[in-house]
């Protein structure tokens, strides 16, 4: 009975991509337990005229597919909820840049984390507190710079470390890693994110390490 009304469901977030959709429909008791579930998804951006437009088209698709399931299934309740207004707002705010006021970010034109939709990429940090543009010598104290100055640009962009979901590490120095593991451990411990380690040259000399993550934003 219910391929049909699965079929409209993603039918629906295939030809409206921009609006979250959740689709249950609610079995009559004559029919089997049944629960189906369309995800939520965000679709690509679109002004705010056109996102009116699009709702008042998917408020008559929708009454289209409860009909649908209301043949098929005499009894049965659809229950959906479409949210529109989620999608317009994130789709006005584009990608957002996160900027900590590093002197490297001028002088090479790039921001310190970039917010695209769900994620933030956040460029690779070093051990400067920006605030000052001082460095420490030991690279354990740098690593734990590294975090605090990584943490400020989650925050900013709505995310924090816990949301990290990728982590790559590069060290002049191999020796410099194992000493760092601590604070790692410290700052995402909760996260447990994929990692990578690489050991390369870095700009300056006084740099013993960077660190480069990605994470998702808060729900």
């Amino acid at each position: 009975m219910f391929p049909g009304c699965l079929r409209d469901a993603h039918s629906l977030q295939r030809h409206y991509p921009s609006h979250s959709l959740d689709i249950r429909i609610k079995p009559s008791k004559q029919a089997q337990n049944y629960d189906a579930i369309a995800p939520n998804w965000d679709g690509d951006d679109f002004n705010r005229d056109n996102g009116i437009a699009q709702h008042q088209r998917v408020l008559q698709f929708v009454k289209n597919v409860k009909k649908l399931c209301s043949a098929l299934n005499p009894g049965g309740i659809l229950i959906y909820t479409i949210r529109g207004s989620l999608s317009i707002k994130r789709a006005k705010m584009k990608r957002k840049h996160i900027l900590s006021g590093s002197e490297f970010e001028e002088k090479f034109s790039y921001s310190r984390a970039v917010v695209d939709k769900d994620y933030v990429f956040v460029s690779g940090t070093t051990g400067f507190d920006y605030q000052t543009m001082t460095i420490s010598s030991d690279p354990v104290e740098q690593a734990e710079q590294c975090f605090k100055n990584i943490e400020s640009a989650l925050m900013q962009a709505g995310s924090s470390l816990d949301e990290v979901v990728r982590v790559h590490y590069i060290f002049p120095n191999k020796q410099d890693f194992e000493p760092c593991w601590p604070m790692f451990k410290k700052y995402l411990g909760n996260a447990r994110p994929a990692a990578t380690m690489f050991i390369a040259g870095l700009l300056d000399e006084n740099m013993k390490l960077e660190i480069e993550v990605t994470a998702r934003r808060s729900a």
